[in-house]
Protein backbone atom coordinates (compact mmCIF):
# COMPACT_ATOMS: atom_id res chain seq x y z
CA UNK A 1 0.00 0.00 0.00
CA UNK A 2 1.62 3.39 -0.92
CA UNK A 3 0.45 6.30 1.00
CA UNK A 4 -0.44 9.58 -0.48
CA UNK A 5 2.34 12.42 -0.32
CA UNK A 6 0.78 15.64 0.63
CA UNK A 7 1.44 18.61 -2.20
CA UNK A 8 1.53 22.36 -0.94
CA UNK A 9 1.21 24.89 -3.23
CA UNK A 10 1.81 28.33 -2.47
CA UNK A 11 0.29 31.29 -4.21
CA UNK A 12 0.47 34.98 -2.93
CA UNK A 13 -1.59 36.75 -5.17
CA UNK A 14 0.82 39.73 -5.53
CA UNK A 15 3.72 37.33 -6.84
CA UNK A 16 2.51 38.10 -10.69
CA UNK A 17 2.45 41.77 -9.84
CA UNK A 18 6.38 41.99 -10.06
CA UNK A 19 8.22 42.23 -13.44
CA UNK A 20 12.39 41.81 -13.61
CA UNK A 21 13.00 44.22 -16.82
CA UNK A 22 12.09 43.78 -20.31
CA UNK A 23 15.81 41.42 -20.50
CA UNK A 24 15.20 39.18 -18.02
CA UNK A 25 13.09 35.76 -18.91
CA UNK A 26 10.43 35.34 -15.47
CA UNK A 27 7.81 37.75 -16.64
CA UNK A 28 4.27 38.13 -14.45
CA UNK A 29 2.36 36.75 -16.96
CA UNK A 30 4.07 33.48 -16.92
CA UNK A 31 3.17 33.29 -12.86
CA UNK A 32 0.02 34.30 -13.95
CA UNK A 33 -0.53 31.54 -16.76
CA UNK A 34 1.12 28.90 -14.76
CA UNK A 35 -1.48 29.51 -11.63
CA UNK A 36 -4.49 29.67 -13.98
CA UNK A 37 -3.44 26.07 -15.51
CA UNK A 38 -3.43 24.91 -11.57
CA UNK A 39 -6.88 26.13 -11.39
CA UNK A 40 -8.45 25.24 -14.85
CA UNK A 41 -6.95 21.85 -14.61
CA UNK A 42 -7.95 21.48 -10.92
CA UNK A 43 -4.90 20.82 -9.24
CA UNK A 44 -5.53 23.17 -6.77
CA UNK A 45 -7.96 20.09 -5.35
CA UNK A 46 -5.62 17.66 -4.98
CA UNK A 47 -3.16 19.86 -2.69
CA UNK A 48 -2.95 22.53 0.07
CA UNK A 49 -3.06 25.80 -1.63
CA UNK A 50 -1.93 28.51 1.19
CA UNK A 51 -0.82 31.84 0.30
CA UNK A 52 2.49 32.84 2.38
CA UNK A 53 2.83 35.35 4.70
CA UNK A 54 5.44 38.05 3.95
CA UNK A 55 8.25 37.40 6.20
CA UNK A 56 10.18 40.74 8.33
CA UNK A 57 13.26 42.37 7.78
CA UNK A 58 14.34 41.05 10.93
CA UNK A 59 13.07 36.96 9.66
CA UNK A 60 15.14 38.06 6.05
CA UNK A 61 18.05 39.46 8.18
CA UNK A 62 18.32 35.89 9.63
CA UNK A 63 20.02 34.77 6.53
CA UNK A 64 21.44 38.29 4.99
CA UNK A 65 23.27 41.05 6.61
CA UNK A 66 21.30 43.76 7.71
CA UNK A 67 22.98 46.34 5.16
CA UNK A 68 21.80 44.20 2.69
CA UNK A 69 18.48 44.19 3.76
CA UNK A 70 18.32 48.05 4.13
CA UNK A 71 19.40 48.01 0.24
CA UNK A 72 16.84 45.81 -0.76
CA UNK A 73 14.44 48.55 1.66
CA UNK A 74 15.64 51.78 -0.22
CA UNK A 75 17.01 50.80 -3.84
CA UNK A 76 14.42 51.02 -6.58
CA UNK A 77 15.10 51.86 -10.58
CA UNK A 78 14.76 55.71 -9.47
CA UNK A 79 17.55 55.69 -6.93
CA UNK A 80 20.00 52.71 -8.65
CA UNK A 81 21.77 55.03 -9.23
CA UNK A 82 22.82 56.44 -5.83
CA UNK A 83 24.01 52.07 -4.85
CA UNK A 84 26.10 51.19 -7.87
CA UNK A 85 28.97 51.29 -6.09
CA UNK A 86 27.46 47.94 -4.12
CA UNK A 87 25.87 46.68 -6.86
CA UNK A 88 29.02 44.10 -7.45
CA UNK A 89 28.63 43.36 -3.41
CA UNK A 90 24.78 42.04 -3.68
CA UNK A 91 25.79 40.48 -7.18
CA UNK A 92 22.94 43.00 -8.66
CA UNK A 93 23.07 42.50 -12.61
CA UNK A 94 20.97 40.99 -15.41
CA UNK A 95 19.42 38.12 -13.63
CA UNK A 96 19.44 39.81 -10.48
CA UNK A 97 17.84 42.83 -11.44
CA UNK A 98 17.05 46.31 -9.49
CA UNK A 99 12.67 47.01 -9.76
CA UNK A 100 9.92 48.03 -8.31
CA UNK A 101 8.38 46.77 -5.26
CA UNK A 102 11.98 44.65 -4.85
CA UNK A 103 12.00 44.15 -0.92
CA UNK A 104 7.70 43.53 -1.29
CA UNK A 105 8.89 40.52 -3.83
CA UNK A 106 11.69 39.35 -1.40
CA UNK A 107 9.44 39.68 1.73
CA UNK A 108 6.95 37.54 -0.11
CA UNK A 109 9.39 34.97 -1.74
CA UNK A 110 11.10 34.74 1.89
CA UNK A 111 7.74 34.18 3.72
CA UNK A 112 6.86 31.35 0.85
CA UNK A 113 10.39 29.24 1.57
CA UNK A 114 10.12 29.75 5.41
CA UNK A 115 6.55 28.40 5.61
CA UNK A 116 7.59 25.62 3.01
CA UNK A 117 10.59 24.58 5.17
CA UNK A 118 7.82 24.64 8.13
CA UNK A 119 5.61 22.49 6.88
CA UNK A 120 7.85 19.75 5.37
CA UNK A 121 9.30 19.29 8.82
Amino acid sequence: MTSKRRVCYYFHHDMHNFHYGPRHPMKPQRLAALHSLVVNYGLHKEMLVLSPPRASATEIERFHSKDYVDFLQRVSPRTADQFESVFSQYNIGEDCPIFDGIFDFCSIYTGATLSGKTSSL
